[in-house]
């Protein structure tokens, strides 16, 4: 099955969407956010729903929750696919930050990747840098109609992996940098490769394995008015299946409407992928 990499291009511009505002310019006191984002791609074949709440909890506490929902059609196969994180940020003080959070992403009983993740956040200034370790495990399921005791329902694989972040905010210009690496414990190029896997893994199973990455480069150009807050950024992804790398652009622009709502509009686009299609998302963010 040809590996469809409409659908990482979506989950990444959910992830960026949802995650870019946490670096930028974080207080000492945060208030209580929730924001909600809903979009569809111009071939009208995908959906998806994003919603993020963040509140703190003490004075050095700050808890962000995240849930997207992706519903693809790709061929004949209708897939629903979620990713959503936990995550728990502790202020030791003015200079530095510890992080952890627990993500799940993917399709219950097709394809799950689950993992933990620890890091550390030092500010400097006008500049954030972060650096994140994490670990957990990739489940891939067999059909069910083949499974024995020589054929699992399922097979697991360990993940692990790292992401570092590097962040700038000038007075109204911000920029942002980013670099994962993700590692696991087996080859997974035989899951394209070796066409006996087609016929023992699920079919929405291997449509959703453009998820599994390897490497993921991303660079953020941004400009914030009283009003407006304007951003770009490109990404390259390359593929743990194959090592092929392909790229992404996402245009971000959000407009307050008063001291405690902002609306926002997000458009994807994968790049150089034949008939690829543009993902347009609107949304609101309220301040409690």
């Amino acid at each position: 099955m040809k590996i469809n990499h409409q659908l990482l291009c979506s989950l990444l511009f959910i992830q960026s969407t949802l995650h870019a505002e946490q670096w930028i310019g974080l207080e000492d006191s945060n208030p209580i956010k929730f924001g909600f984002l809903v979009g569809i791609d111009d071939g009208e074949d995908e959906q998806f729903s994003a919603y993020n709440l963040s509140f703190p909890l003490g004075d050095s506490i700050d808890i962000l929750l995240d849930y997207s929902e992706n519903k693809v059609n790709i061929g004949d196969l209708k897939l629903t696919g979620q990713h959503w994180k936990s995550e728990l940020i502790y202020g030791i003080n003015e200079d530095y930050d510890l992080m952890f959070d627990y993500q799940f992403q993917g399709s219950k009983s097709d394809l799950e990747l689950e993992y933990i993740t620890m890091g550390l956040a030092r500010y400097l200034s006008d500049w954030l840098v972060s650096f994140r370790y994490y670990f957990g495990d990739l489940t891939i399921f067999t059909r069910e109609e083949i499974t024995n005791e020589d054929i699992p329902d399922s097979f697991v694989v360990d993940v692990e992996g790292y992401r570092f972040n590097l962040d700038w905010q000038g007075e109204n210009l911000y920029f942002q940098a980013e670099l994962q690496k993700q590692q696991y414990g087996q080859d997974l190029s035989p899951l394209v490769t070796r066409p006996i896997f087609s016929l023992i893994i699920k079919p929405s199973a291997q449509a959703q394995q453009a998820v599994l990455m390897e490497n993921f480069r991303l660079i953020s150009l941004g400009l914030q008015t009283e009003l407006n807050d304007i951003s770009i950024s490109y990404s390259t992804t390359s593929s743990a299946l194959n090592g092929r790398e392909f790229d992404s652009v996402f245009l971000s622009w959000s407009f307050s409407l008063s001291d405690d709502l902002e609306f926002n509009l997000n458009m994807s686009k994968p790049v150089d992928e034949e008939n690829s299609e543009t993902t347009i998302a609107a949304g609101l963010q309220w301040i409690l």
